[in-house]
């Protein structure tokens, strides 16, 4: 296995739900994108949380911070080599972010909905 296996925690942990490769991978990004810097006690550097944006008027420059933010954290995970985030939609449900990843495995397209309560994700597959 490339990307591993591990509990599922989104949307809600059931103690039950395993999720394997690229499903492990997706939802592993989505944790850190939704963890505020700080949050994790045994591990400072992790997590940028995407909710803190909310509300905000989206201009270039709040555009380019939440495009470089996510991708910066993106990368932090081991089995990411680089990584591209583009917002597709701000508006009053929230936020819907696109990330482009490459790992070892090749490329993975990642798409996301951030709103008040969690980062969801919906759509990740291989490219």
């Amino acid at each position: 296995m490339r990307f591993g296996a591990d509990l599922a925690a989104l949307p809600d942990f059931d103690g039950a739900t395993i999720r394997r490769e690229y499903d492990n991978l997706a939802e592993a990004l989505a944790r850190r994108l939704m963890t505020p810097r700080g949050g994790l006690f045994y591990a400072p550097e992790y997590g940028t949380d995407l909710r803190a944006y909310l509300g905000e008027t989206i201009t270039d420059g709040v555009r380019y911070e939440i495009e470089r933010a996510a991708a910066l954290e993106a990368e932090k995970d081991p089995r990411v080599q680089s990584a591209t985030a583009t917002l597709t939609a701000a508006g009053p449900d929230g936020l819907r972010l696109r990330l482009d990843v490459t790992t070892e495995a090749g490329p993975f397209a990642l798409v996301l909905r951030v709103d008040a309560l969690t980062v969801e994700v919906l759509y990740g597959a291989a490219q």
